[in-house]
């Protein structure tokens, strides 16, 4: 992960959506995700969404990071999570949904754009010749 660590930081610097997935099997997975976290709100735009994903859902039997500490987490830092299984499909749709109504949201708060209109005045005499 260490590699990826200046490739991110540009990406993240525009960004106003990021999306953090850890391996519910795996605790190194949800230590590594609370530190890319960090770096994303230190890179991010200000009001940037941060999102955390809990994946592998489909080996619940073998979880190894508790709801608990999930949950603890994330209302601490008051992040939305999300669970699913990318190999199952199991909430991929209710991730895809839940970050198009955050982002349209996101759109509507922002101001219009206020278009004027320009205004121009041709002379009718050089129009209507010809050569």
């Amino acid at each position: 992960q260490e590699r990826y660590n200046s490739i991110t930081q540009s990406y993240q610097r525009g960004a106003e959506f990021i999306l953090i997935c850890f391996d519910i099997t795996e605790q190194s997975s949800f230590v590594a995700a609370k530190a890319w976290c960090e770096k994303s709100k230190q890179n991010a735009l200000p009001g940037a969404k941060i999102y955390i994903i809990a994946n592998k859902l489909d080996l619940e039997d073998q979880r190894e990071v508790e709801k608990q500490v999930i949950e603890h987490y994330i209302e601490k830092q008051q992040l939305p999570l999300i669970e699913v299984s990318a190999k199952s499909g199991k909430n991929i749709d209710l991730l895809i949904e839940t970050i198009c109504k955050d982002f349209i949201k996101k759109e509507e708060i922002k101001e219009p754009i206020m278009i004027q209109p320009i205004i121009t005045e041709f002379d009718q005499q050089k129009i209507d010749k010809c050569c």
